[in-house]
């Protein structure tokens, strides 16, 4: 049971004091927050789970329309009236961005459009499965990302991490 309870700690983001991680609020303020879609309609819901179903029978047992059409944002009460835009970050310091081509929350393409995006950028890239880079057992992205932050030194362009 310690074992269990232990990992169901580390799930939840308990620490030893009894305290919770504020990270699934805080994910639910930043996705609503970074999105302006508005909720699929019961019919759109519908046609999603039944596709799902259809292509990935295994892996979407158990997935309602409810799922998909009652999501959180619609009942978050901020809406941004931000509309998307390029930020270049003209005269900002030199900025790393660190992809992993196999993650699964944050596409690799999307760190090389971010990289790209930005007037002063260097992107340092982890190939490997997961998601993050620091501190997942790969000592060239560890190394370049602690020279990054400590002293200000920007990996070479085109650095791959294996």
């Amino acid at each position: 049971p310690d074992y269990l309870l232990a990992f169901a700690d580390e799930y939840n983001g308990r620490d030893e004091d009894g305290h919770y991680s504020p990270m699934e609020e805080a994910n639910g303020a930043i996705s609503c927050a970074d999105t302006s879609r508005p909720a699929p309609t019961p019919e759109r819901a519908r046609q999603a789970v039944a596709r799902l179903q259809a292509e990935a029978p295994l892996l979407s047992k158990g997935v309602t329309v409810e799922d998909y059409d009652e999501p959180s944002c619609a009942y978050w009460p901020f809406k941004t009236t931000e509309k998307p835009h390029a930020v270049r970050a003209e005269g900002a310091a030199p900025i790393l961005v660190v992809g992993t081509t196999g993650d699964p929350a944050t596409p690799y393409a999307s760190a090389e459009a971010l990289a790209k995006g930005f007037a002063d950028a260097t992107l340092l890239t982890r190939v490997g499965e997961g998601h993050g880079a620091f501190g997942k057992g790969n000592g060239c992205i560890d190394a370049a990302l602690e020279a990054y932050l400590v002293d200000g030194t920007m990996p070479a362009a085109g650095t791959r991490c294996s």
